[in-house]
C-alpha cells in the first residue's frame, strides 16, 4: 500500500493515492477522526521516516502480497472466505450509495472512469 506521509495534506483535508486501482491517480476525502488518528500517530513517533504511513511491523511497506497473506491468516482463523479486499470495496461503495453520496464522486474515488 502506497500512502506515504507526504500524500496526506491535512490543509485540504485529503489523502493523495497515487497510482491506485487502474493506475489512476485520485485524491479521497479525509474525515475528521482519520485527521486526528493520522496526527496522533505521527505525534506518538516523532522519529518516523516521512516516507510510508501504513508499515509492516518491522516497519517496511506493505505490498499487495502482505495484504493477501493477512487475509489467508485472517480465513484460517474463521473470517469467512468471501470476505475479500475487493469484497471490501464494494461494501464501501454499496454504504456510500446508500448514504445518499453522488454517483459521480463514488466512481471517482473507485478509479472507475
Amino acid at each position: 500500500m502506497d500512502l506515504h506521509i507526504k500524500n496526506v495534506d491535512f490543509d485540504s483535508m485529503a489523502l493523495r493515492i497515487d497510482c491506485g486501482k487502474g493506475l489512476k491517480d485520485r485524491a479521497i476525502p479525509l474525515r475528521e477522526d482519520v485527521k486526528n488518528a493520522i496526527q496522533g500517530l505521527l505525534g506518538a513517533f516523532p522519529g518516523l521516516p516521512d516516507d510510508y504511513l501504513i508499515r509492516t511491523t518491522s516497519g517496511s511497506r506493505i505490498h499487495d502480497t502482505t495484504i493477501r497473506d493477512l487475509f489467508r491468516k485472517l480465513w484460517r482463523l474463521g473470517l469467512p472466505r468471501e470476505i475479500t479486499p475487493h469484497k471490501l470495496r464494494h461494501t464501501f461503495a454499496t454504504l456510500l450509495v446508500q448514504s445518499g453520496a453522488d454517483l459521480r464522486s463514488i466512481q471517482e474515488l473507485l478509479g472507475h472512469s
